[in-house]
Order: structure tokens, then sequence, then C-alpha cells
């Protein structure tokens, strides 16, 4: 593709400052990939913008006891929950399979 030319630098300046989301600057422009307009405002310096979807945080479950999880835990996390060691995350069971002493792996 061509090199920007300053007459399209000033728009996108102007359309970002006006925060015209990126695939709407590219349609105004109209010979520019949103990419291409992503790319151009980062190598401008132009300041970030805010993301468009607002993310929610995901809660993080209360587990009382044992927090090893057995199968997938990204999918579905399944805690054993059984009574913890004193101070500890891992009920005895699991304790053991978490921490090995050096040289007892096999």
């Amino acid at each position: 593709m061509n090199e920007w030319t300053k007459p399209e630098d000033d728009f996108l300046r102007l359309l970002w400052g006006k925060d015209i989301p990126c695939g709407e600057i590219a349609k105004r422009l109209g010979t520019r990939s949103r990419n291409a307009v992503i790319g151009r405002a980062h190598r401008l310096g132009l300041s970030k913008r805010a993301d468009p979807i607002p993310r929610k945080p995901k809660p993080q479950p209360l587990i009382n006891g044992c927090k090893y999880i057995a199968g997938e835990p990204v999918v579905d996390p399944d805690y054993c929950g059984a009574e913890s060691l004193p101070h500890q995350d891992w009920c005895a069971k699991h304790r053991a399979i978490v921490y090995y002493k050096e040289g007892n792996c096999t």
C-alpha cells in the first residue's frame, strides 16, 4: 500500500480525537483498513483508547477447604473441598501430590 499522506494523517488525528471507531475511520478514509488505521495511530503516538467492550471481572470462587482442582480447571473447575491442613490450601492427600521431597519423584 502507498505511504500515508499528510492529509490522511491529519484526518486520522482529527477523527481519533473524536473517539471515532477505527473501522469507521478506515471507511471514511476509503483506502485504508481498520488494522492500518490502528497501526498508523500507534506509529503516530496517538493516545490509547478505552476498550469498546466493557469487561466484567470473573468472580473468584470462595472455596472452604482443599483447593486442589481435579479435571479441566479452565472449563469447569472441580475443587476437592475436603478439610485442609492447618495453614495450607490442600488436604493431606492432595498436598502429597502438589509437594514432593527432592529425590522422591518417580
